[in-house]
């Protein structure tokens, strides 16, 4: 029954950023294609590339990171999801509810853990913000409006990393010379920055684009600004752990390598519509890294602590925080 609610979410929140059944239907086909054609993309490549290496050297470099590392890289794990808690504050505070900052961290947290985890092109995240809000006792319309009014603002961050890129001020132009097709989001995120701005400044592009979401008649400028800044916000914090991590097992990485080479990770794990980017992400991260000079061995702690530290142990506090939520409503 929850299952089948949170796909009818996630089936009406498409329609109010796109309208129509047969976009919904069409869309949902060209990512299973996508994303079949890219998985059997990953594995042959991988196959390929990873034949010679032994894991084993990795799996050592894991074992011999002391407990205070450990607990420094999950802390920062943490605060980096926990930035995210902004979308929430803001949206929550401009629909004019009072909750208390326990209940907001604790509704951005499910989402967003969840959206980390599964992804779905951020339609996950979105579906269980809004039935968290509307378990809340948000009204089904605002509940909707935040989830999409959202949507646009969070890909912000790693857009203005694809600018960076662009210009050479964060690194990646090696592994984007080896996978070419990968300029393709790159520039395709880059452009979304003036679009996103455009959507909202052109008279004729923001009554036939952005209808569905000005029609609750706010005045949403000022929340725009807050949920841009929060994008970057938690860009720059996933940045900063990444790095902390590359640093933890090879500490020539710099920091804009580090971000270059997590930002068009990113790119491909959504470009290839996989949940979570699995496997493209992944391989793209180790390749990536490789081409600034981490050993294979190194490349692949950097990738396992990461999902561990921002993906893994975040969802599954995110799962225990869900089933609490869950008997709290029973109650």
């Amino acid at each position: 029954m929850i299952k089948y609610k949170k796909e009818s979410i996630k089936v009406n929140l498409i329609k109010e950023l796109y309208g129509g059944d047969i976009i919904v239907k069409r869309g949902n086909l060209v990512r299973i294609v996508i994303a079949f054609a890219a998985l059997i993309f990953v594995y042959f490549e991988a196959k390929e590339k990873f034949k010679n290496y032994d894991i084993n050297q990795a799996i050592y470099l894991l074992s011999g990171l002391s407990i205070s590392k450990i607990i420094v890289l999950f802390v920062l794990g943490l605060m980096a999801v926990s930035s995210m808690t902004l979308y929430d504050y803001f949206l929550i505070k401009h629909l004019k509810y009072r909750f208390s900052l326990f209940k907001i961290w604790k509704i951005s947290w499910i989402a967003n853990t969840f959206n980390n985890f599964l992804s779905f092109a951020g339609m996950t995240g979105a579906a269980i913000r809004t039935l968290l809000y509307k378990k809340n006792n948000i009204s089904s319309k605002e509940a909707v409006y935040a989830s999409v009014i959202l949507a646009p603002s969070t890909v912000i961050g790693i857009s203005a990393a694809s600018w960076l890129i662009i210009f050479n001020i964060l690194k990646g132009k090696a592994i984007l010379m080896k996978y070419k097709i990968l300029w393709i989001g790159v520039i395709w995120f880059a452009i979304y920055l003036p679009i996103y701005f455009l959507l909202y400044k052109w008279e004729w592009l923001n009554k036939k684009v952005m209808a569905r979401i000005n029609r609750c008649n706010r005045d949403t400028m000022e929340l725009r600004n807050k949920l841009i800044a929060s994008s970057l916000i938690e860009w720059i914090s996933v940045g900063l752990l990444f790095f902390f991590i590359c640093i933890t097992f090879n500490k020539k990485i710099t920091i804009f390598e580090a971000i270059g080479i997590l930002s068009i990770s990113a790119i491909a794990g959504i470009m290839s519509f996989i949940p979570g980017g699995i496997g493209s992400y992944d391989l793209i991260c180790i390749l990536g890294l490789q081409t600034i000079g981490a050993s294979f061995e190194s490349a692949a702690a950097i990738l396992v602590t990461f999902r561990v530290c921002y993906y893994i142990v975040p969802w599954l506090i995110g799962v225990v925080l869900g089933i609490s939520e869950i008997v709290i409503n029973e109650h």
